[in-house]
């Protein structure tokens, strides 16, 4: 369920992405890419306290993002069209606690 630490809200069954990593329509476009949220967690034993009750090993209230981007030949005379926007948003968040 969702916990509320004041002014700090996460809710773990939603999950969801924050942060995005993208390509310039000004430039070649990809192939192909993808995405893969980096969580960055302490250990069991340095569980940071949200508030009087709960703790999180969470390090940021973000988590960093990896994308991966293949291009064509910039040589080849008939590149393919970009990927849709609706292909490129099936990248899943990792599961566990969701960022907020």
């Amino acid at each position: 369920g969702a916990i509320d630490g004041g002014d700090v809200i996460m809710d773990r069954e939603k999950g969801g992405w924050l942060d995005y990593t993208l390509y310039s329509r000004d430039h070649l476009a990809p192939t192909s890419c993808s995405m893969k949220a980096i969580p960055l967690l302490t250990s069991a034993d340095d569980a940071l306290p949200l508030t009087k009750h709960h703790t999180t090993h969470d390090l940021s209230d973000h988590y960093p993002v990896l994308g991966v981007f293949s291009f064509p030949d910039p040589k080849s005379e008939d590149p393919p069209d970009p990927p849709s926007p609706r292909e490129t948003a099936t990248a899943q968040p990792p599961p566990g606690p969701a960022p907020s």
